[in-house]
């Protein structure tokens, strides 16, 4: 966790004018999604007046969040966001499709008075609303400007494998990545959260990290003269993690995290490592070596056991590493002693976790070292689920830009970053280099070129290079 810095008041000012200035708009780019069987999803904000028809005065002009939906040769059909109807000021909506269930995600700001709001999720399906999730916490504070971004595994859970006649049952999880801004006491903070479905149902609980606490740049420049740039999330190429960009709120430099979970079946090897040494571990006196040897050749066996079903070479290599770790530190422990079995245990399970966070999407290990910290993921019951690990990309300081707002885009790995701005009929960006940012370009806009079609040539444009 970092120290406290003095913060630039300046540049709060400015981020608090980005969180007041977002609910006067939202950003029809951001708001469309095409379904799998060719329709069409939008986001619409109405008074009530508008969705229902007839309503009390008192109330028709209150604000209501809805899905648009288009069918091709069919009119627009209107579909309210549940919650959305009363008084409060719902804002900041953002819409993401997952084709495979297809369903679509919304998350939106809800603001209740001049001093709390809070960030919400629902999701839709064969006509079916989900119970709204909330995702921001309940502290008196302004938050704006959710984005959404999707990963999805589907897993086979050793532990169920009695259960299925030998055959470990497949298991879907569904990560649905919040990223907001948030107006606290100490200045503005960009707040993350995972929100994990099982098999389509939300797990019950779910973290919160202050990235912009765990990855505040240490560099002391000035902050960029741009008044607001909102947190962007994307996935990444794999589809196993996701990419986020915001800007420091203490340096004003750009940050970018890529956050991951750990894959459902190291997840469940690890927690099953772990019970396992602590069932046999009491048989040896781990401060033998011979007799450390042979419990370290138990949960290796063991390990290879359980990930049968998962890719040969590498269930191998995590358990090789796994005894290994096992001979190294277990003579600090006495197996004898209870305290001591599930000490030596857990730190089994965080070398397993430690090295599947290790390994790239081919299991190959990572070479390459970075600022990270892992989060254990709780459900509802608090039972482990997961490992979340967020780690710094890397800092850059931004170009200087007389925009007053901007756009910030990122590769499918997080490494490249493009800045777009707004400037008369024109579009310019600036993209990252390996020197630090290139010269300013230009789109113009104009009738054949619109500026979502220039927004979309860009981001394909980064994610090739």
């Amino acid at each position: 966790m970092r120290t406290e810095r003095t913060k630039d008041r300046s540049l709060a000012v400015a981020l608090l004018g980005l969180l007041t200035l977002s609910f006067a708009a939202v950003s029809a780019a951001d708001q469309t999604a095409l379904g799998r069987d060719g329709e069409l999803y939008g986001l619409r904000f109405l008074t009530s007046a508008e969705a229902f028809g007839t309503v009390a005065e008192s109330t028709a002009d209150d604000p209501v969040l809805a899905i648009e939906l288009l069918r091709a040769g069919e009119d627009a059909e209107l579909i309210v966001v549940p919650g959305t109807e009363g008084a409060e000021l719902e804002s900041s909506a953002h819409l993401a499709y997952e084709q495979r269930s297809g369903t679509v995600f919304v998350t939106w700001e809800r603001r209740t008075n001049s001093i709390h709001s809070q960030i919400l999720l629902a999701s839709y399906s064969e006509g079916q609303w989900s119970d709204l999730i909330p995702v921001s916490d309940q502290r008196f504070s302004l938050k704006s400007s959710p984005r959404i971004a999707i990963s999805r595994e589907s897993f086979a859970n050793p532990g169920t494998a009695e259960a299925v006649g030998g055959e470990p049952r497949s298991i879907q999880r569904t990560t649905l990545h919040v990223v907001w801004f948030e107006e606290r006491g100490g200045g503005p903070a960009v707040v993350y959260a995972p929100i994990v479905l099982i098999d389509g149902t939300y797990v019950g609980a779910h973290s919160r990290l202050t990235l912009s606490e765990l990855f505040s740049s240490d560099a002391s420049g000035a902050p960029a003269p741009v008044a607001s740039i909102l947190p962007t999330i994307r996935p990444t190429r794999d589809q196993r993690s996701v990419a986020v960009g915001f800007v420091d709120p203490t340096s004003g430099d750009m940050v970018v995290s890529r956050i991951s979970l750990l894959s459902g079946e190291l997840t469940a090897i690890s927690d099953e490592a772990r019970a396992h040494i602590i069932d046999i571990g009491a048989r040896y006196d781990s401060r033998r070596p011979a007799e450390l040897r042979r419990m370290a050749d138990e949960a290796r066996a063991h390990i290879i056991d359980i990930g049968a079903h998962m890719d040969g070479p590498l269930v191998r290599f995590v358990a090789d590493e796994a005894r290994a770790h096992i001979i190294d530190i277990g003579a600090r422990y006495d197996s004898r002693n209870q305290q001591d079995l599930e000490r030596l245990a857990g730190e089994s399970r965080a070398h397993i976790i430690d090295i599947g966070f290790r390994l790239d999407a081919r299991g190959v290990p990572r070479t390459k070292e970075s600022r990270a910290v892992l989060v254990d993921l709780r459900g509802g019951s608090g039972e482990i689920l997961s490992v979340i690990r967020a780690e710094e990309v890397g800092p850059r300081s931004l170009p200087q830009l007389a925009a007053e707002s901007a756009d910030l885009h990122l590769s499918g790995s997080g490494e490249n970053a493009l800045i777009a701005w707004r400037e008369g009929n024109n579009l310019r960006y600036r993209e990252t280099t390996e020197a630090g940012w290139g010269e300013v370009r230009s789109l113009k806009i104009d009738g054949q070129l619109t500026i979502e079609k220039a927004e979309d040539i860009l981001r394909a444009h980064l994610d090739n290079r």
